[in-house]
C-alpha cells in the first residue's frame, strides 16, 4: 500500500538472497516480493551476475530508484566479490554514505535518503551485510566500527537500518547480546574467548572484550539511540531463527532498527521463504510512521 497524508505507513522489508544458486530462485524472489508489496527493499547477497535481470524485475514491481553498491571489490587473492548489497524504493532516492569508501568491501554497504510522502523531508535508509569472522576474522570488526562511527555522526534525523550482521551469537533474558568472542560455561556464565585476541592490522594488542563491543556498539539499542524493531513489537524471547549455520546452529543475524522519529507499528519474519529454499536467511518485514510530535503550546499575552 502506497504511503499517504491519509496512510502514513512505510512498509520495508529486508532480506539476504543467498548469492549462490540465485539465478536459480529469482523468478520465486521475485514473486514473493510482489506478495509482499513493500515500499523499500533492503537486499544483501544480490549476485552481480543476475543483478540486470533482478534490476528489470523489480522496475516492473515499481521498484524504479535503485541502489546497487557492488563494485567488485578483489579479495587478497585478486578474485572479485560476487555480490553487494541492494536499496531499491518506490520513491525517488538520494544516494549517500561518503563513508563507506573507508570499508575493506564497500560493496557490503549501502546508504541513501529515500523520499516518502510520509516522510517529505526524506528518511535515511543504510543496509549492511558484516563478514563472518570464522572467514575473514578483524575485517568483520573494521566493518562494525565503520558502521558504528556512521551512525554516531549522522545527524538526528528519522533513519532506519538493516542487514544481516552475522552476529549475535545470542540474545540473553537480562537483555544483554553475546557475541561470537564469548563461549558459554557450565554453570551458566559467559567466558570471553581469545580465539581473536591477536594483534589487529594497526598492530595494537586486541583486547578480548573489543571484539564484542564493537558488535553492542551497532546491535545495542543504547548504543545509537535506534530501536529493534523486532524487539520492540515481540522481544526477543523466543529469539527468531533467521539463519542456521553450519552444523545446524539456530541463528538470528538479520535484524532492523528505527529512530526515534519513527513509531514502529508492526514487524515479522517471513520464514516460510527460508525454510522453501528461497534463500538460507529469513526475510525481515517492518512498518513505521512518523512518530508524532507533541503539540506546542502558545501562549496569548495580552
Amino acid at each position: 500500500m502506497i504511503p499517504t497524508a491519509n496512510n502514513p505507513l512505510l512498509r520495508i522489508l529486508s532480506w539476504n538472497l543467498r548469492f549462490q544458486g540465485f539465478g536459480k530462485q529469482i523468478e520465486g524472489i521475485t514473486q514473493a516480493l510482489e506478495s509482499e508489496q513493500a515500499d523499500v527493499l533492503t537486499c544483501q547477497e544480490v549476485s552481480e551476475k543476475h543483478s540486470q535481470d533482478f534490476f528489470s524485475r523489480l522496475n516492473k514491481l515499481g521498484y524504479l530508484h535503485q541502489h546497487y553498491a557492488w563494485q567488485g571489490t578483489k579479495f587478497d587473492s585478486g578474485r572479485k566479490i560476487r555480490h553487494g548489497v541492494l536499496i531499491a524504493s518506490k520513491y525517488k532516492l538520494e544516494v549517500l554514505g561518503k563513508w563507506i569508501d573507508q570499508a575493506k568491501f564497500p560493496d557490503l554497504f549501502a546508504h541513501v535518503k529515500v523520499f516518502p510522502h510520509s516522510f517529505p523531508d526524506g528518511i535515511e535508509f543504510i543496509t549492511a551485510h558484516i563478514p563472518n569472522g570464522s572467514g575473514y576474522g578483524w575485517i568483520k570488526i573494521e566493518h562494525f566500527r565503520i558502521l558504528s562511527q556512521a551512525l554516531i555522526e549522522s545527524p538526528d534525523s528519522p533513519r532506519v537500518l538493516t542487514g544481516d550482521f552475522n552476529e549475535p551469537q545470542a540474545f540473553l533474558t537480562s537483555g544483554q547480546i553475546v557475541s561470537f568472542n564469548s563461549e558459554f560455561k557450565k554453570n551458566g556464565g559467559i567466558k570471553v574467548s581469545g580465539i581473536y585476541s591477536k594483534k589487529t592490522p594497526e598492530g595494537i594488542p586486541q583486547q578480548k572484550a573489543e571484539w564484542g563491543r564493537s558488535v553492542r556498539d551497532v546491535l545495542s539499542t543504547n548504543a545509537h539511540g535506534m530501536k529493534n524493531v523486532h524487539e520492540q513489537v515481540h522481544g526477543m524471547h523466543p529469539t527468531p531463527v533467521t539463519h542456521i549455520v553450519k552444523g545446524g546452529g539456530e541463528r538470528c543475524f538479520d535484524h532492523g532498527f528505527a529512530s526515534h522519529h519513527c513509531k514502529i507499528i508492526d514487524s515479522g519474519y517471513h520464514h516460510e521463504w527460508r525454510r522453501s529454499g528461497l534463500s538460507d536467511h529469513s526475510a525481515l518485514w517492518f512498518e513505521i510512521r512518523p512518530q508524532p510530535t507533541p503539540s506546542m503550546i502558545v501562549w496569548d499575552e495580552k
